[in-house]
């Protein structure tokens, strides 16, 4: 799962790091279920053109295609890790205005002390193990985009790939490859024969 802004704190009287995982707010058109969380993030394209206007007006464009994976999961499949927390761009507004800027966030505690907590703070990955619900339950599209113009010469396109899967895992180590800090199951039932998106490729296969 890809990191968001200011995505961890630490409380040293408690000796918990809070990890939090963003749920991102530039959604597909199309309307899919559940909570969506950045998979990754690419640049497909990012290079310079010199691009004019009618009036022969010339000007360098800054051309950046992009595309984000999402991943749609159910909320209660979250349960007790979903919380509402303050988002870290209001932070310096009073109490009573920072209120109406709270967000919802994924916050998984760690335990550690206040030199491990730091290191971690740095290095940390979040895996998610998900069992897609199956094609039906995708979109790909451009999401975003922006022309050039004089004033403002951006040539942007993002481009979403997004599904909606169930949550079975959740893991936290220490570095992408490290050791493991925290594992959360997640109590799904398997789907029926009917449901799972495998089974009509099984049911069609020819006798060996």
């Amino acid at each position: 799962i890809e990191r968001g802004y200011k995505d961890y704190s630490y409380d040293i009287d408690k000796k918990v790091l809070t990890i939090r995982v963003p749920i991102t707010t530039l959604k597909p058109r199309k309307s899919l279920s559940g909570l969506p969380l950045q998979a990754a993030h690419s640049f497909d394209t990012k290079e310079e053109y010199i691009g004019s206007n009618s009036y022969g007006a010339k000007v360098k464009v800054e051309k950046n295609w992009s595309t984000q994976y999402l991943l749609f999961v159910p909320p209660a499949q979250f349960n007790s890790m979903l919380k509402e927390t303050d988002d870290p761009i209001f932070a310096s507004l009073p109490e009573s205005r920072r209120a109406a800027y709270k967000k919802r966030t994924i916050s998984l505690d760690i335990s550690a002390e206040p030199r491990d907590a730091e290191r971690i703070s740095k290095n940390y990955a979040v895996l998610l193990r998900v069992r897609p619900k199956g094609l039906q339950f995708s979109v790909s599209e451009a999401t975003f985009s922006t022309k050039p113009t004089i004033s403002e010469p951006k040539d942007s396109v993002l481009f979403t790939r997004a599904i909606e899967v169930d949550l079975l895992e959740v893991v936290v180590r220490d570095g992408p490859m490290g050791p493991e800090l925290f594992r959360q199951t997640i109590d799904v039932p398997s789907p029926s024969p009917a449901s799972d998106p495998t089974s009509s490729a099984t049911a069609d296969s020819p006798p060996k």
